[in-house]
């Protein structure tokens, strides 16, 4: 499938990533506890050679797309839309924001309503989902505040960096 290179929003742009994009501020921001403590890519040391080899193979998917998110061309995080499944016109979002100088300032809130907006208007995804762990406040706020609505909550799905079992929210869009 063909990807846009970029949707412009009122104060972020979602842009495809490439390796002109990656630098070491990309490996930092999953080596950082307080940025990777609610992605699953915090079990794993990654180089930049590992980050280049994920994002090609985003970039190469016909059923996932990558966007980094950025502000007056500054790489901020990242949102993922995928996989998608055409059978059942659903989609699943993911993203974070690694610079800490753009949390609190609801641009994952833009973030998600703009690759929900592309997923519903381009590819007719009919309903969209997403989930976090229940300690990641932020991220249900961000979600419902795109319009999201709490679905469910598995209990005890996840194990926090402090050894806890944490639940995981589960929340979703209909389109």
């Amino acid at each position: 499938m063909i990807w846009p290179n970029e949707i412009i929003g009122e104060r972020i742009t979602l842009a495809c990533l490439d390796e002109n994009h990656l630098d070491g501020k990309y490996q930092q921001w999953l080596a950082d506890p307080d940025i990777n403590q609610y992605l699953e890519t915090r079990h794993k040391v990654w180089c930049l050679e590992d980050i280049k080899k994920f994002v090609a193979e985003q970039n190469s998917s016909i059923d996932q797309i990558l966007f980094g998110i950025y502000v007056e061309g500054k790489h901020i995080g990242n949102v993922k839309l995928g996989p998608i499944n055409k059978i059942h016109s659903l989609g699943t979002i993911s993203l974070f924001i690694g610079d800490k100088e753009y949390w609190n300032k609801g641009l994952a809130t833009e973030a998600i309503k703009l690759i929900s907006n592309f997923a519903t208007q381009k590819l007719n995804i009919k309903k969209l989902v997403a989930g976090m762990y229940s300690t990641n406040l932020g991220s249900l706020k961000a979600f419902l505040n795109a319009g999201f609505s709490l679905e469910g909550i598995l209990k005890s799905q996840y194990v926090s960096n402090e050894g806890k079992r944490i639940d995981l929210f589960q929340v979703g869009l209909v389109c």
